[in-house]
């Protein structure tokens, strides 16, 4: 059976905020008092098959992105131009949380912090 790339394309963004609800739910369906969730349990508890649905349609995205390309070194700037503008945004915010682990005395080691 051959998948339809044209159908899958056309879905991706669905399917992706499906595997993304998917995911919140495994996720929450043990906090509070979410009664009403009782019948869809069973669907719920398996959320974890949203995350590969989730790297499965990344991965597909980036291979077609990738087809696109004229060569490697165009997807590659393609993609740096796209990560670039967040990278200095994400590298301060790692360090000042880094920051502020290092000075709590709670989290001393990385076995407290994963715990």
């Amino acid at each position: 059976m051959k998948l339809d790339s044209k159908i899958l394309s056309e879905y991706r963004i669905a399917i992706f905020g499906f595997a993304a609800l998917w995911i919140f739910m495994r996720h929450t369906i043990h906090c509070g008092d979410f009664t009403y969730i009782q019948p869809m349990y069973w669907f719920f508890q398996f959320g974890d098959a949203g995350v590969d649905i989730f790297l499965f349609l990344s991965g597909y995205g980036l291979t077609l992105s990738l087809e696109k390309s004229k060569s490697i070194t165009t997807f590659y700037k393609k993609r740096f131009r796209r990560l670039a503008p967040i990278l200095p945004n994400v590298l301060r915010r790692n360090y000042f949380i880094g920051q502020g682990l290092a000075n709590d005395k709670s989290y001393t080691s990385v076995q407290n912090f994963v715990l």
